[in-house]
This record gives C-alpha cells, structure tokens and sequence, in this order.
C-alpha cells in the first residue's frame, strides 16, 4: 500500500562560524559524528547553507581557512560533489582516495569515507543522499531489490550537461524554500525536484546498475510478475509457498515461474530471498541493544546460519556478523552466542 502521509517540511541550515568546535557539532548533528581540524594556523572560518528533506540534502559550504574531517562513524549514503573553488579530497576504506581537480567534480560512496579535507579557499556544493532513498529510486527503475550497494564513476565532469543540471536543481530548492517561497507552501513541487535530482544522478552518472537499467527500460515486467513483487515484498517475513504467491498475483504456478525465468532470470523463490536478504540487511544495520543474527535470521526465514551467512556474504561482501558489529560499535550476539 503506498504511503500517502504528509511529507515533512524541508529544514534550511544557514550558519556562519569561527569555531571549529561550534562547526563540529554542527557536521556531526546533521551528517555524521566527526572530529575537526582548521588547516590554517591563523583561525578557522566557515560558512554554510543547507536545505534537507526526506534524505536528499543539498548544500554550499564555503571555507577560506580549510578544514579537515575524521569520520568516527560512517554516514549511510551516497554524495555528489562540484566544487565551484578551491579543492575536496576523500579518503575511503579500502579504496583509495579521490580529489576534485579543475573541471571535474566527485562521485563517492559515503559510507566508505574515513577522512575528508576542503582546502583553503574552498566552496563546494554538495548533493548527499541516504542510501534508503537512492537504492529506492534505483529499485524502482530496474524493479527488483539493491541488494548490492552502487558503485558509481568518481569523476564528473563539471562543465557537462547533467553537472550543470544537478546545480541548477540545488539552486532552485535553495530558491524555494527562503522565506515563504512556494516550495513551502505547495510541497509536492518540492517532490518532483528530489525526484529529478535522484533521476538525474541515476541517469546521467555511470554505475555499476547501469545495464540493468538499460534492460528494464525495453522489457517491463508483466502484470502478474509486478503483483507477485509487491505481495512479496510486503510479506517477506511470513511464511510463503509458491502457491501462495501465485494465488497473491493472480494466475498459475507455471505461468509465474515462467514470468520470473524470462523477466528476472530467477525463479520466484529465488527473488523472495533476495528480498528477505535485503529485510535482514537493513535490521542489522539498524542495530539495537540484544540484536543477535541469529535472531534476524530466523525472522527473515532463513533456518540454516551457515547457509545465510554463505549467502549474505555472497549478496553484500561481508559477513552478517561484520555488519550488526559497525552498527552497534563491536558489541553483538553471533549466532545465538552468549
């Protein structure tokens, strides 16, 4: 059933600083816990401007001094970074680093960033996004589960048309919400520019969905496929037999597997646990005090361990165990351990 409550005002964020400490606790309230340092020996001085809402944020940050960031905890999202002046550099677990250079900005994977550093004289509009809302809009356009997380190109070019674009949606949101401006008053319009802007990154920025996407866009699923998907997706933590999602969507055992096979490459059974990997995923990373992965597990409908780990493992790069020990900071219960 969609969702048809209300959607949440945008917050607009405007703050001007000469203390790193003040811009600290300012960065770990809204984005994530850091510890900051003033590249320059003189001071510090920042200024920034924000606009968020419903897991998209947009942002202008501009900084004379420089600063750097040390990240104490990750930040579950995606960010697309144009720098207007000056430079942005990250540095991500395991992969590298990446730096903006003249003409060309960034596309990163926050949740891998350890450290990040704007340099003196920097201004940098930013485009962050949570990872609920990205693997969303991506799930609707290849209509099946993320279940592996986006690995996008690093560099894009700013003079391009989809960089132009991407500003020019920032701005127009910036625009809208000052003051009684009309995004406030007629939210929906709000909407459609959350919804280019994460069409737009989608789209015009190469990634590891992009031939998916290319698929779905010449083979749309049948109806009786699109309804078996969605009773799956509600249900994923019943019990379900292959007849009940047949019955669910309307036509025969046969007919639905045949469905799957041609227009997913996998049998029904096989997209619900896909389904049910990712509801376990997004539990342990939600954490909580006394979570154990035995216990999600289970709930998900997964009564092997040693089988769910194997297929976690395969679906995410990591043990399910891993997971739950970052979302609640190396304290957990494995496997019923305790």
């Amino acid at each position: 059933m969609p969702d048809t409550a209300a959607p949440t005002q945008p917050l607009r964020l405007r703050f001007q600083s000469q203390d790193i400490d003040e811009y600290r606790a300012i960065v770990s309230a809204h984005h994530a816990p850091v510890r900051a340092g003033s590249l320059s020996p003189s001071g510090f001085t920042v200024q920034a401007d924000a606009v968020m809402t419903e897991g998209i944020c947009v942002s202008q940050v501009v900084c004379p001094t420089g600063v750097e960031w040390a990240f104490e905890s990750e930040f579950d999202g995606y960010c697309l970074a144009l720098p207007t002046a000056g430079s942005f550099a990250v540095r991500m677990a395991g992969r590298g680093s990446l730096q903006t250079r003249p003409s060309v900005g960034v596309m990163m994977d926050y949740s891998a960033v350890t450290h990040s550093v704007l340099g003196p004289g920097t201004s940098l509009p930013r485009i962050t996004i949570t990872t609920q809302e990205m693997h969303s809009r991506l799930a609707d356009m290849i209509d099946q589960p993320v279940l592996r997380r986006i690995q996008f190109a690093p560099e894009v070019c700013l003079v391009s048309p989809a960089a132009h674009l991407a500003a020019s949606l920032s701005r127009l949101i910036f625009q809208g919400v000052e003051g009684d401006a009309p995004l406030r008053k007629y939210p929906a319009a709000l909407t459609s520019l959350r919804e280019a802007i994460l069409n737009l990154i989608l789209e015009a920025v190469p990634h590891s969905y992009g031939q998916q996407m290319s698929r779905q866009a010449h083979l749309p699923s049948p109806g009786h496929v699109k309804r078996a998907i969605d009773f799956m997706a509600a249900n994923a933590a019943r019990p379900l037999r292959l007849n009940d999602i047949a019955m669910a969507s309307g036509t025969s055992v046969r007919s639905l597997q045949g469905g799957f096979m041609r227009f997913r490459g996998m049998s029904p059974m096989a997209y619900l646990r896909n389904i049910r990997l990712h509801g376990a995923r997004a539990e342990l990373l939600a954490g909580g005090a006394g979570t154990s992965v035995s216990h999600i597990a289970y709930t998900w409908g997964f009564p092997h361990l040693s089988s769910f780990s194997t297929v976690y493992v395969r679906a995410f790069g990591e043990r399910p165990s891993t997971t739950l020990r970052r979302a609640t900071g190396g304290t957990h219960q494995e496997f019923g351990r305790r």
